[in-house]
């Protein structure tokens, strides 16, 4: 993550008198971020929160991210109003992705600051894509839930459209969980520092087939051990002699205990290697997981899925007790091709 100083249109004129755009000031703005989103996140129906200390981890381990460039504060009166945020990745086909997030106090929708931070957003996009040619034509793109109904009018608007949705999953009880036994020549091992790696490795590998995918960079290895809601405990991983063969990544979200008060704990990834897929592995390696949740004192189970995942996780987890919440879109339109 770079820090160079922010570079903001001089032409995009603010909508509203006084309203002042500035860069990240250093870790004393976490907070403020936190609590801006918080009020989104409440507004949009959003079962969702975040505290400084993971807004810090964010920002410091998100790939193809300029704190000093890809930031910018929008500020009333002194009060932290709106934000809007871009970073780029590279998927596996080469694809440039310029993902674009931007968060408006909801006392103050309605107003133009949202249109106004998007079409900052763009042009950052477009300076870094002519920065970083590419034989793929790059992309814009957005992550929204159903409920942001104001955040889709704006982007549909501006030329974008819905590519593809995803699903969070819940299964609110950890009790009446299967028998699922291990396929034969698989046993567990648990993950440590050493095999993380490794473990991770196997993750991204089993995912390549699937939409959207990036290749796995020591940033991304970082990102998982830093985050403090990482408990390699909890991992369930089966190995096939030196091999990884599949692994549930699990967490509990510090934020669901404190701030929600779901005693929730997710199954963040669900992957099987292709040697070892349609043998049951993955419903093993599920009901292991939420055994271990279970007898940490956690009540429900919760994952995010692709809603046309080529493997049938879908219908999987539903046979499994779990079922949809929330559907999520992924917006998109051709960077080169966006107005503004």
């Amino acid at each position: 993550m770079r820090h160079h100083r922010t570079t903001v249109d001089p032409t995009l004129e603010p909508p509203i008198p006084g309203l002042r755009l500035r860069p990240w000031a250093g870790d004393t703005d976490a907070e403020a971020v936190a609590e801006l989103k918080n009020r989104a996140y409440t507004f949009d129906r959003i079962e969702r929160r975040t505290t400084g200390d993971l807004v810090r981890h964010e920002l410091r381990t998100l790939p193809g991210f300029d704190l000093g460039a890809d930031l910018v504060l929008a500020e009333l009166d002194g009060r932290l109003v709106a934000l809007a945020r871009h970073h780029r990745e590279l998927e596996s086909d080469g694809t440039p992705v310029h993902w674009l997030s931007g968060v408006v106090d909801p006392d103050l929708r309605g107003r133009g600051i949202g249109r106004f931070l998007l079409h900052r957003n763009l042009a950052r996009a477009r300076a870094v894509a002519a920065a970083a040619p590419s034989e793929r034509p790059p992309v814009a793109s957005a992550w929204l839930a159903e409920t942001e109904a104001g955040a889709i009018a704006l982007l549909e608007g501006e030329g974008f459209r819905p590519v593809r949705s995803f699903f969070d999953m819940v299964r609110p009880s950890l009790d009446d969980l299967p028998l699922a036994p291990l396929p034969e020549g698989l046993e567990i091992r648990p993950a440590t520092p050493e095999t993380a790696r490794r473990i991770l490795e196997a993750d991204a590998e089993a995912f390549r087939d699937h939409w959207g995918h990036t290749e796995l960079t020591d940033e991304d290895v970082r990102s998982v051990l830093e985050d403090p809601d990482t408990d390699l405990d909890l991992w369930q991983v089966a190995w096939h002699g030196d091999e990884v063969a599949g692994v549930v990544i699990v967490l509990v979200r510090d934020v669901d205990l404190r701030l929600l008060g779901r005693r929730r704990g997710w199954l963040d990834d669900v992957a099987v290697r292709r040697p070892w897929r349609r043998r049951g592995l993955a419903t093993a390696l599920m009901v292991r997981a939420m055994a271990a949740l279970r007898a940490r004192g956690l009540e429900e189970a919760a994952l995010g899925v692709d809603a046309e995942n080529p493997s049938g996780a879908v219908a999987l987890y539903e046979r499994l007790g779990f079922r949809k919440t929330m559907r999520y879109a992924v917006y998109r339109r051709p960077l080169d091709e966006l107005p503004g």
